[in-house]
């Protein structure tokens, strides 16, 4: 099967994974809500998107991302880490 590409080569969200991370974070972010329909509704609308964007294509926050977490930073704002000897990923930019 080939990958999907959208039009200037990367992969599109069809094929891109997710962390574990991230989904513990969005499911924190709701869960912080009052409780009511506000909640429930984001709560719902997470899970929907969490299942139809990646389905199994979540990565785990394991012991080897653990040993490499202090080495790297994800940002959009790569100009504030220069020089700290971090590398830097900005998820926004194809690779």
């Amino acid at each position: 099967m080939r990958s999907r590409r959208g039009s200037r080569g990367e992969l599109t969200n069809q094929k891109k994974p997710s962390t574990a991370v991230s989904e513990a974070e969005l499911r924190c972010g709701a869960a912080i809500l009052p409780a009511g329909r506000r909640r429930e509704n984001l709560m719902a609308d997470i899970e929907g998107m969490l299942r139809e964007a990646f389905g199994e294509r979540v990565l785990p926050f394991d012991r080897a991302a653990a040993r490499e977490y202090a080495d790297i930073a994800a940002t959009r704002n790569v100009r504030d880490f220069d020089g700290i000897g971090v590398d830097i990923v900005n998820p926004w930019n194809a690779a």
